[in-house]
């Protein structure tokens, strides 16, 4: 019949079924970008690693802390030198030398003793020469069957005999030994005398004074110290004391003394 198609239909639906996979072909197929470059070419990417910028950041703090410290320590020494500079300066300006008070203003003599008695009228006068704070010993024993108790005349009781006036200075330290009636404290004297230790006897008016043996309290003459270097002369206290002490403890022994002066101490002569 006219306007009908002499395909048989087997032929028509496969060409339906190929045109429809045509078209679906089609329109699969990847359209171009509307934001490619018209010349065709894409624009340039770079990639950053994250270890790459923690490692730049690494560098760039550890560069600002050099810098920082670099800085203050060239701050804090120029600060320093100015400091001191100035201080310096001032400093001998101002500040008198240290003087020692037992060598100067409070020498003491190197024999305190002799220094109280008046020298002959055809003698002229000469101030005793003054001692050094760490001297030594320059007691001398007394002659052969001599007593202190005999020589002199005074209260007090000394290595040289009896005197009348304290040799003591006032202000200064000196070792406190202990307390013994009138006869042990002579003894002790002696027996220290001739080990180059001076000791000195000062009665005690509470104790017996009245009876005919009084107690004395014992003080040595060596190694005096000024109350303004008590602290610095700390390790010469402590020898002084320990050499007390063993010479105590000999004549405890050997002598059948009172006291080994094991508890002697500093203290200060206010008189």
């Amino acid at each position: 019949m006219p306007g009908r198609s002499s395909k048989p239909l087997f032929e028509l639906m496969t060409g339906r079924r190929s045109a429809a996979a045509a078209a679906r072909a089609r329109a699969a197929e990847p359209r171009p970008s509307p934001s490619r470059a018209p010349s065709g070419e894409e624009p340039a990417t770079y990639a950053i690693r994250v270890t790459t910028l923690y490692l730049g950041g690494a560098i760039l703090l550890t560069l600002g802390v050099l810098l920082y410290a670099g800085g203050y320590k060239l701050g804090f020494n120029a600060g320093k030198a100015d400091f001191a500079s100035s201080l310096g300066a001032g400093a001998a300006d101002t500040e008198d030398p240290i003087r020692d008070p037992i060598n100067t203003n409070q020498s003491v003599p190197s024999d305190p003793i002799a220094s109280t008695r008046s020298p002959p009228s055809n003698t002229p006068r000469t101030d005793p020469a003054p001692a050094q704070v760490l001297r030594e010993p320059q007691a001398t024993p007394l002659p052969t069957g001599a007593n202190v108790l005999e020589i002199g005349s005074g209260p007090i009781i000394t290595y040289a005999g009896m005197a009348q006036a304290d040799p003591r200075l006032a202000g200064v330290n000196y070792v406190q030994m202990g307390d013994l009636p009138r006869d042990q404290a002579a003894a002790a004297i002696e027996y220290f005398a001739a080990n180059a230790e001076r000791i000195i006897a000062i009665p005690l008016e509470r104790r017996g004074a009245q009876s005919n043996n009084p107690w004395y309290r014992l003080f040595s003459l060596e190694v005096p110290v000024p109350s303004e270097q008590f602290a610095a002369m700390g390790r010469d206290r402590r020898d002084h004391i320990r050499r007390i002490a063993q010479i105590g403890q000999r004549w405890r022994r050997d002598e059948r003394g009172g006291s080994d002066f094991s508890s002697a101490f500093y203290s200060k002569y206010v008189p």
